[in-house]
Order: C-alpha cells, then sequence, then structure tokens
C-alpha cells in the first residue's frame, strides 16, 4: 500500500464464509503483474486506488465491475482474461483461470509456480534434462512429443522452465560454422585487404617452382612461383614494392594483409615485413581456409584457367606456371560482373588492349636469330615453329615454347602467328627433294627412321593428348637421331629427303591403343577383384603360392614377441608373345620392402642390372662373330638365394593356411621385394661364373666374356634372364647345363623377343 486514509463511518464487507468485516481504511495499492504479450513477457505496474484493507483476509480480490467503472476495458479469452487500457489497448494485467478461480499473473505467482513445479518433478515426474540424458540425448522437443504422445507409455515429464544447454550434447554434436554467403565488411573495409594465399606443391615447373603464391588487391591478381614456401614473404614484399611503384592508387591504401595460418606466413620474417609496413596482418584459424576465400576463389579460378588452356593446347606439364601467368594477365584485363572497369584499369588507370591476344599454345613462327643461325643452323631455315605461351610483363616481346635445340622458352617480337595450335597436328614434307649426292650412309638411315616414325604419328582427324604421349614415347625409347625427335616436335628437318613411298598407316596407332586397352594389369589386389579376368588372376596367385611353397622360401610359425613383421603385396602381369597375345597370367608375391628397417632387416642391397647399351653391345657382337644364343629364364629367381637376416612376412590375405592363418612366413630365402633378393642372387649367379672361369668387363660387370674352345663365350644378366653366346653350340650348352644344376636355370631357347 502507498498511502491509506481513514473511512467514517466504517463499511462493512460481506466475504465468502457470509461473515461480515468493518473496514475502516482505504488505500491504493501498487501491483507488479505480469503480461504476456507476441511470445514475450512483460512486468507493469500498476496503482489501484479505494482499496480496502480488511484485516484477516489472506488473499487480495480485485472486482471486475469497479474495474470497468474505472475506465479500464476487459477481454476474456479461453482461460484468460485481460484488462487493457487507453487508446491503444495496452494490457496492463493478465489473470489465469485455476480451479473456478481467476489469479493474476505477478512475478511472485510465477516464482511460486516454479517451485511447485519442481518439487512436484521432484516427487512424481523426472525433469526434461533426466528424460533428455535418458533418451540418449535426444532433443528437448522430442522429449516433450514423447511423453504428451502416445507412441509409449510411463515417460512423464515434469512442467517446467527449459532447461540450459548440454554439456555433453554440445561437445559430442559441435559442428562447423557455416561461412557467410556475403560479405561481411562494408566496401571501404574490403578494399583495404590485401589477399594472399600459396598452394603446392607441384611438379617442378620450367622454371624450377613447386609452389605458387597468389596476391589479391582490389579485384587484381598477381602470381609468383616459388621454389620453397620460404619465398612468400620475399613475394609479399615484392607485390607490395610493385604496387607502390606502379599503380596510380597508393599502396597506403593497403590496410590489412589476410593470410592463411601457415608456418610460411606465421613466422618472424613475415612478421617484421608487416611491421616496417605498418599494415595488419590476419590469418585464418585452423582448417578454415574458407576465411581467405577471395585467394582461394582466385586460385580456383586460375587453376582451372590454366587447366582448360593447357588440354586445349597439349603442351608439357612443367609449362604450367607460365599458363598460371598468363590467365592472371587475361583476368587482370576482364571487368567482374556488374562492373565495367577492369582490375587493371581501376588499380593503373589505363585501358588494356586485347587486340594482339592470341590462342594460349598457338603456333608461332619464330625467327632464329642470326648469330645462332649461323654457328648451328646455317643450313636450315630462318625460323622454328614454336606455341605461345604468355606475355612477360618485365619484357616487351611474346613468350613462344620452341621445343628442340637450346632452352625451350624463348622472349621475342619476330614472330609470325600462324593459325592452328602447335600439336593440332604434326605433318612431316613428304615433298621434298632427294638427298644430295654424296650423303652420307648416317643421313640415309636417318631419312629412313623418320619415315618409319611417319607412320605412328597421330593423325590431324583429332587431338588425343595421349596419342601424343605415345609418339613421344616411342621416339624417346628407341633412341632415334636427333633428327627424328626435332621432326616429330615440329623442328625443321636436318636433311632434305626423298618422297616417302610407304603407306600412309596414321590409323594403325589408334588400333594398337584399343588393342593395349582390352585388357589391363591390375595395380593392386582390389583392382583384380574387380577385374572381369578375376578368375584367371585368382587361379595366378595360387600358382605363385604353390610355386613358393616347392621352393621351401619360408616356415611357418607363431611371430615372436616384439618381432618386426613385413607386410606383402601381389604385382600382376600379362606375358605375351611375339605376337602381342597373351600367353600367360602371372602373379607375384613380393614384401613389402620399404617397411625393412636398415641394419635390423637389411645391410647391403647393391645389385648391378645390365645396362640396354650392353644388352646392344651383346648383340652387337654375336652377331659379328656369327655366334649361337640361347637365352635362359630363372623360375622364380630370388627365391633361389638365401637370406642371412632374420625377416617375418605376413601370409597372402585371403590366401592364408587353412587353420594357421594368425601365422607368419619366416623366410629361409630371399623374397621378390627385398632390399637385398636382387644382391643375394646376383652373388650366387656371380660366384658360379667366375668359378667356371668367365670374367666381367670392365664397362659392366653384367657382361661376362671369356676364350674358350677357340671362340669368345659372352654371358649377359639381366635380373632373372640370362644370354649365352658362342660360336660352338657344345660349349653353349656345357654352360647351360651347369647353370641349370647349380642355379636352376632352365627354359633355355633362342632368342624371340628382347627388352632393346
Amino acid at each position: 500500500m502507498t498511502s491509506t486514509r481513514a473511512v467514517s463511518p466504517p463499511v462493512q464487507v460481506t466475504v465468502a464464509d457470509d461473515r461480515t468485516i468493518n473496514v475502516d481504511t482505504v488505500g491504493t495499492l501498487c501491483l507488479d503483474t505480469l503480461v504476456y504479450l507476441h511470445n514475450s513477457k512483460f512486468t507493469r505496474r500498476i496503482y489501484i486506488s479505494n482499496v480496502y484493507i480488511v484485516p484477516g483476509l489472506s488473499v487480495t480480490l480485485l472486482s471486475l465491475a469497479k474495474l470497468i467503472q474505472a475506465g479500464n476495458t476487459v477481454r476474456f479469452e479461453d482461460n484468460l482474461w485481460t484488462v487493457t487500457r487507453g487508446k491503444r489497448r495496452c494490457p496492463v494485467l493478465q489473470a489465469f483461470e485455476h480451479n473456478g478461480v481467476y489469479a493474476v499473473a505477478t512475478p511472485e505467482h510465477q516464482f511460486r509456480t516454479a517451485v511447485v513445479h519442481a518439487f512436484a518433478a521432484a516427487v512424481q515426474h523426472e525433469s526434461l534434462m533426466q528424460a533428455h540424458r535418458r533418451l540418449g540425448h535426444l532433443n528437448y522437443d522430442d522429449c516433450r512429443h514423447l511423453a504428451l504422445g502416445t507412441a509409449v507409455t510411463d515417460v512423464n515429464i515434469a512442467r517446467g522452465p527449459a532447461p540450459g544447454k548440454c554439456t555433453a550434447c554440445a561437445l559430442a554434436k559441435a559442428t562447423i560454422a557455416h561461412a557467410p554467403s556475403r560479405r561481411t565488411t562494408d566496401t571501404t573495409a574490403a578494399a583495404a585487404v590485401c589477399h594472399v594465399d600459396l598452394s603446392g606443391l607441384v611438379a617442378k615447373s620450367y622454371h624450377g617452382s613447386l609452389y605458387y603464391m597468389v596476391a589479391v588487391w582490389r579485384g587484381y591478381v598477381k602470381v609468383y612461383g616459388l621454389k620453397t614456401k620460404n619465398d612468400a614473404t620475399a613475394r609479399t614484399n615484392d607485390f607490395l614494392r610493385f604496387i607502390e611503384r606502379q599503380a596510380s592508387v597508393p599502396v597506403s591504401e593497403i590496410k590489412v594483409i589476410r593470410t592463411d595460418g601457415g608456418t610460411e606466413f606465421r613466422n618472424q620474417d613475415f612478421r617484421r615485413l608487416v611491421g616496417a609496413e605498418g599494415v595488419r596482418h590476419q590469418h585464418t584459424t585452423r582448417y578454415r581456409s574458407r576465411q581467405n576465400g577471395v585467394a582461394e576463389r582466385a586460385i580456383r579460378t586460375l587453376t582451372e584457367m590454366a587447366a582448360a588452356m593447357m588440354i586445349e593446347a597439349r603442351l608439357p606439364h612443367y609449362l604450367w606456371e607460365d599458363a598460371l601467368q598468363h590467365a592472371a594477365y587475361i583476368r587482370n584485363r576482364v571487368p567482374k560482373r556488374g562492373q565495367s572497369q577492369s582490375p587493371h584499369q581501376h588499380l593503373f588507370g589505363s585501358t588494356p588492349n586485347l587486340s594482339k591476344l592470341p590462342v594460349f599454345g598457338q603456333s608461332m613462327a619464330v625467327r632464329t636469330p642470326e648469330e645462332v643461325r649461323r654457328k648451328h643452323f646455317r643450313f636450315y631455315g630462318r625460323g622454328a615453329v614454336g606455341a605461345f605461351v604468355g606475355f612477360n610483363e618485365d619484357t616487351k616481346g611474346y613468350k613462344v615454347y620452341v621445343p628442340g635445340y637450346g632452352r625451350p622458352i624463348k622472349e621475342t617480337t619476330d614472330v609470325i602467328v600462324l593459325d592452328t595450335l602447335l600439336y593440332d597436328e604434326i605433318v612431316l614434307d613428304d615433298d621434298a627433294s632427294p638427298p644430295p649426292e654424296g650423303g652420307g650412309e648416317d643421313d640415309h638411315q636417318a631419312d629412313e627412321l623418320v619415315d618409319e616414325a611417319a607412320i605412328a604419328l597421330p593423325s590431324s582427324n583429332g587431338r588425343d593428348p595421349s596419342r601424343m604421349r605415345d609418339v613421344t614415347a616411342i621416339l624417346r625409347d628407341t633412341s632415334l637421331p636427333k633428327a627424328v625427335v626435332d621432326a616429330a616436335n615440329g623442328t625443321p628437318a636436318l636433311t632434305d629427303r626423298r618422297r616417302s613411298e610407304r603407306i600412309s598407316a596414321r590409323e594403325i596407332t589408334t588400333s594398337f591403343l584399343c588393342l593395349a586397352e582390352l585388357i589391363r594389369e591390375p595395380l593392386n589386389m582390389v583392382e583384380a577383384r574387380r577385374s572381369p579376368q578375376w578368375e584367371q588372376w585368382r587361379q595366378a596367385i595360387t600358382v605363385e603360392i604353390a610355386a613358393l611353397k616347392a621352393n621351401n622360401p619360408f616356415t611357418l610359425i607363431d611371430l615372436p614377441p616384439g618381432a618386426h613383421v613385413l607386410n606383402n603385396t601381389v604385382q600382376f602381369r600379362l606375358k605375351t608373345g611375339p605376337d602381342g597375345k597373351i600367353v600367360q597370367y602371372k602373379a607375384r608375391v613380393c614384401a613389402r620392402g620399404d617397411l625393412q628397417i636398415y641394419m635390423v632387416d637389411y645391410i647391403e642391397t647393391h645389385a648391378p642390372v645390365a645396362d640396354l647399351v650392353c644388352v646392344r653391345v651383346f648383340f652387337v657382337l654375336a652377331a659379328k662373330l656369327q655366334t649361337t644364343i640361347r637365352q635362359g629364364d630363372v623360375p622364380a629367381a630370388h627365391l633361389k638365394a638365401d637370406v642371412k637376416e632374420t625377416i617375418y612376412v605376413r601370409q597372402v590375405k585371403e590366401f592364408e593356411e587353412p587353420g594357421q592363418e594368425h601365422k607368419v612366413w619366416e623366410l629361409n630365402k630371399a623374397l621378390y621385394g627385398l632390399k637385398q633378393a636382387g644382391r643375394q642372387r646376383n652373388i650366387e649367379i656371380d660366384n658360379y661364373l667366375r668359378g667356371y672361369g668367365l670374367k666381367p668387363s670392365n664397362g659392366d660387370a653384367c657382361l661376362y666374356h671369356m676364350l674358350i674352345g677357340g671362340g669368345l663365350l659372352l654371358v649377359c644378366l639381366y635380373v632373372d634372364d640370362i644370354l649365352v653366346a658362342h660360336t660352338d653350340q657344345e660349349q653353349v650348352l656345357r654352360l647351360m647345363t651347369g647353370l641349370s644344376m647349380s642355379s636352376r636355370i632352365s627354359c633355355f631357347a633362342a632368342v624371340s623377343n628382347t627388352i632393346t
């Protein structure tokens, strides 16, 4: 009560039990009420005048008639009535029906209700948090619906306020905060941020770079190739100096440099750089590189552009850095969506001119400098064909990739732009005049080889990069003269040659490619199971394991405690005959030598293998001396050699010994894949050949020779194959018999095909 006054004479008041009480005091009541409006809760303070103070009455009673007479409006809704006042009908008091009586909502009433509900929950029902935990941390709403519905019984949840966040749920159900779909800073603040990011590791570029870095400011992108990540600080400094000297916008407009959290940016040198420049360094949180989304998007855009250009041009992969820089050159001169100026014009104030922009990879006739031509190419043409790979902003000219002699990338202005890409087609001139008289035998041989290579070159009907790579591989592997390689690469031929009389057979290349793709050698056991030839491969594995057991290279034992054990892998190979048909499906069980520990599983590993030049020398000598040649094969060659170390290898999965799946192999002899297997095998054969009287040559330890029976006995070793040659076939048979008995070399026969 805020104020009271006496009433004379006293007023008689009749209460519910028919008692009459004399009231002699009237006052003004200050009442705090709770009003619920639009799903929100408000507290109102109202003053009610002419309130009778009745001694002994434990509750306060309000008369609706008196409230209406005082100018208020009363509205009834379901179990609620609301008292409003004024033109806006603002609610000032609300009462809820309870047991036939309307009770005014007050803060004290709410507190008492919460206490009662909590007490009732403790006595009769479980709390919402208890139900949440008992039901496997089910969300609160589903817990309530479960208690109110009929899907289950005896789930009683007490009414009351919702509990706070569950700590266990917060830890177990933590999610990634979604990145904003729109910029969260205004345009002015965003224009002051320079975004820098690094990407790699990539195969080494022509310029020696393994990584590349992009710096983005106001839409302008600059690409830098990096040899190491530590170069990021220096390249960032170069970008700031570039903007300072070249841009019409002052570098002081850069207020923030934003990077990811990599150590190439979070180091002392980078902190010293940003400190000297007076800019802030912002970095992303861990594993949240999208916080630097501008740089991330620039990397993706440039990478996709460069990849598309490289695919179309079919240039070597080591030109990726030039493709990236050319992509950045183009993006800087193209306005973004919704803008009328390009980033280059906005930053430097000049309108770019793209009228002389060639297609990346477009053919260009490049003039050879006179000084170089006189020294190396005096009788060639004055130019060479190359491919456009971009502009150098530090040099006034084109960057042109010219395969062949000298440095492949040349910077020059002496070019003639052609209408095709460099590798659109490869055409060897068949209309040239015959070679001049007196030409040497080597020139004629090179001319014939060029004719043969022309058959394997791709046709001009399509652009298949795989075919182009196949041609390059053919030219490389066959060690043709440089004239042939230059001709295939598009450089001028060394000599004029006669018109080829051979039938053009460019379709043969495609046919061979199709045959090669019919059956593919699996790379691992998973691919073998998915292969249509799985039954053949499974049989090959069974045969291989049976061969292993026949040679007794291992013993099945329980793995000793603490012993180091190696895993195994299976290699698959198709063995073909001279006509290219499949002769045998072969599987080879190998130990995982990459898991061997030095000084535990092995010590020395070197094993000599005959060089291809040595093999060619063997055949040259055999042909010159008109000898008989026999080729021997060592079945399971490495399994014949003993091992000194104790090595344990697991059994092949799904091919274990029944009932002994838990056991491992203790190797008695070497196994394919071991680091020392080749060495041990070579030592055994070398000891026998030296004991026979053969001596290794000084040029190659795998080529043995011996004068016997009036002729030269030659032996060449190549892994598990051996070649024997002598003019007297009896000498060959004698050595073959000895090798068969000592090293179990078999399958001696005439040479059908070789690796050369």
